[in-house]
């Protein structure tokens, strides 16, 4: 999977969202079941899908993952369980 960063641009039509790819990493995409959907709805109001993977210094909700040719955009903010800086967990969007 493909860490993106996303940063807004300036055209003279309007806004434009430019992407660069900052690493490949190795992880774990889950989809979140009903009963976990509907805790992430009160907490992370659209997570449909989970991701697990090491921790990644400086990941932040203005990245995004790519797999493939699907797009997943970070809601909330990326959680470090135990804060132990081994991995991190992330509630994300299709």
């Amino acid at each position: 999977m493909t860490i993106q960063l996303v940063t807004e641009g300036q055209q003279i039509a309007g806004t434009s969202d430019s992407t660069t790819d900052v690493a490949n990493v190795w992880c774990s995409l889950r989809p979140l079941s009903s009963r976990e959907t509907t805790y992430a709805k009160e907490v992370y109001s659209e997570a449909t899908y989970e991701i697990r993977l090491y921790y990644y210094a400086g990941l932040t909700n203005s990245h995004r993952f790519k797999y493939g040719t699907r797009l997943f955009e970070i809601v909330g903010n990326p959680l470090n369980p135990d804060e132990t800086q081994l991995e991190h967990v992330v509630k994300v969007k299709e």
